[in-house]
């Protein structure tokens, strides 16, 4: 295992469905996921919940997000907590996309098959 991946060694793979189709870069470990997530405009976060505990760091861009019962616009270096099960999503703000990191815990296996699916297809079409 390496100890001290980069984002840029990672390719980004397709997740999900239009209009929440975004580009996503994962780094799973044992109990802890690190997701790098990327919605370009007109593209939203579409309101959903998972049984995963999650955090999110918004890194570049705007979005109005609700999770729970709670709204707030966020955008650069702010976050938000999503409990197990908790619906959130929000819709980008500004005409622009957003990218933001995401921590889950477990592991999203979703999304390791996934992208694990999509990046063998992907590479298939390409040899």
């Amino acid at each position: 295992m390496d100890y001290f991946p980069t984002w840029d060694a990672l390719d980004a793979e397709d997740h999900g469905r239009s209009p929440s189709l975004c580009k996503i870069k994962a780094i799973t470990g044992e109990k802890l996921q690190l997701v790098w997530a990327r919605i370009d405009h007109p593209g939203e976060y579409v309101m959903h919940s998972h049984p995963h505990e999650q955090f999110g760091i918004v890194v570049e861009g705007r979005m109005r997000l609700h999770v729970g019962g709670q709204e707030k616009v966020v955008g650069p270096g702010d976050m938000w907590y999503a409990p197990p099960n908790t619906v959130h999503g929000g819709k980008l703000l500004d005409g622009a996309g957003v990218t933001f990191i995401d921590i889950f815990t477990p592991i999203r296996q979703d999304v390791v098959d996934e992208v694990r699916t999509k990046r063998a297809d992907r590479l298939g079409r390409e040899g």
